[in-house]
């Protein structure tokens, strides 16, 4: 099939004539066996006014070469103008657009290496990627992606929440290690390792201002096991360790520190409390006292207890029982004392 490049040149050399007509877009021919994109596209079919059909109008110079070219899809059912050169119909291309769906570029250099750019009214993508090794001259089979930049619309998403951006890295196999999500209120970044031939998710970074202002870093091993958790809002900070075992808690008046590990403990320091606890054992300090706890009693209750039964103890003698200590003011002393360190 002779080339329109070739075709310019017997134009110059011969003063070939050309025709132009108006036509209508009938169909959009998609390859059978697209060596890049099933997407890709390089003829469509047109109804002249006269009602004949013309199949395969080019879309580009060479519809051979399928590796690099600049193309425009037009709207199916919107008019173009078709030229033929020297009324041979397989020479007819299209020369002028009244509606474009769909533009695609693809560069390609010496070393196999691609720049694609696909965009439409809905998304504008670029793809860097490189060919696998084949044969000598045969052509590329099979792809590996080096980096890729989305930018998609709320139509595109289906979502109708913010257009998007979306960063992809990949690693010298074509396996992924990185991806970036930002839209309007939300950005998300995780970065993968490669174990086994597939990535494992190692570190992810999330902030969100959808709801509440808030930013997320998250470390996990090659098995997916938590071992570090950071949220950081406006109020506060909390981090979870090692599948939330521990988990400490700052905000603008507290600390606290929580761990599951054995039966758990938790030390907390708020505003005006310090406290430590294991299940219903209590060490509190609040209000310039202290409270020393158990589910059974307390150590102020007990020491209370102890005082008062001291100030009436009476003991046998030989003339009978014994009266109160004589000391009883230094008990009731030590009691009231008491009172102002411990409470209940």
């Amino acid at each position: 099939m002779i080339q329109l490049k070739d075709l310019i040149q017997n134009i110059a050399e011969k003063g070939t004539t050309i025709h132009t007509y108006a036509a209508k877009v009938v169909a959009i021919n998609a390859p059978q066996n697209a060596i890049h994109s099933p997407e890709d596209v390089f003829t469509v079919n047109v109804l002249r006014p006269d009602g004949a059909m013309i199949k395969n109008v080019r879309l580009k110079a060479s519809i051979q070469e399928e590796e690099q070219g600049v193309i425009s899809i037009p709207k199916l059912e919107s008019w173009v103008l078709v030229s033929i050169i020297d009324n041979v119909e397989t020479r007819a291309f299209i020369s002028q657009f009244s509606e474009v769906e769909r533009t695609f570029v693809r560069f390609k250099n010496d070393s196999n290496q691609y720049l694609e750019i696909d965009s439409n009214a809905d998304q504008f993508h670029l793809l860097f990627k490189e060919a696998q090794p084949t044969a000598p001259g045969l052509p590329p089979t099979d792809f590996k992606a080096i980096a890729k930049i989305a930018f998609n619309s709320l139509e595109s998403q289906n979502t109708g929440d913010h257009p998007s951006m979306i960063t992809t890295f990949y690693d010298s196999e074509g396996k992924l290690l990185s991806e970036t999500l930002a839209t309007g209120n939300v950005q998300k970044t995780v970065l993968n390792t490669i174990k086994n031939g597939e990535p494992v998710p190692r570190i992810s970074f999330d902030l969100t201002t959808a709801s509440d202002a808030v930013a997320t870093l998250h470390f996990t091993d090659e098995d997916g096991t938590s071992k570090q958790k950071i949220d950081v809002t406006e109020l506060g900070t909390t981090i979870a360790i090692n599948e939330d075992v521990t988990v400490v808690t700052l905000s603008e008046n507290e600390f606290t520190i929580t761990t599951e590990s054995g039966d758990g403990y938790t030390a907390s320091i708020k505003n005006d409390e310090v406290s430590f606890s294991k299940e219903d054992h209590v060490l509190k300090l609040d209000e310039d006292k202290f409270t020393i706890k158990n589910n059974i009693t307390d150590l102020r209750a007990e020491l209370d207890a102890l005082l008062t039964a001291i100030q009436a103890l009476t003991v046998t003698t030989p003339v009978g029982p014994s009266g109160p200590p004589i000391n009883i003011a230094d008990f009731i002393q030590v009691q009231n004392n008491i009172n102002q360190l411990l409470k209940s």
